[in-house]
């Protein structure tokens, strides 16, 4: 029984640190579509990713997904996963319209969510000046 208990909480700790250290998967994706000449399908993957990290919302229903959602892990959580969205936006439209212009907006607010006091550990590597 100590095994299964250690794999299943090694499991989810796993889990977790995979989603917060791996900030660049939507550019990858993103990338995947421009390299392979499908623009509009780069475009509409990163307004899609961007618009659902926007727009999260937990129902009421969910007494326990609500209480843990006021959580600061789970916050810095949201926070670098709509970093991540943000950044991938502002790349996509910069590389789709090749114009340094076209996504300097989502930058500056990639840049205002990485100012965050809940990512202030974090705040090093994501404010990496060009």
């Amino acid at each position: 029984m100590t095994i299964f208990n250690g794999f299943w909480a090694g499991g989810f700790t796993f889990f977790f640190s995979k989603a917060l250290s791996d900030k660049y998967n939507y550019i990858q994706i993103t990338e995947n579509y421009i390299t392979n000449g499908e623009l509009e399908n780069a475009l509409e993957y990163s307004v899609n990713a961007y618009e659902k990290e926007q727009n999260q919302s937990i129902g009421s229903l969910f007494i326990l997904t609500k209480l843990y959602s006021t959580t600061n892990y789970d916050t810095k959580k949201k926070l670098l996963s709509k970093y991540a969205a943000t950044i991938n936006y502002g790349y996509c439209l910069k590389e789709t319209f090749n114009s340094n212009d076209s996504g300097a907006d989502k930058f500056e607010e990639a840049s205002l969510i990485a100012k965050s006091p809940f990512l202030k550990q974090e705040r090093n590597n994501l404010l990496i000046s060009a």
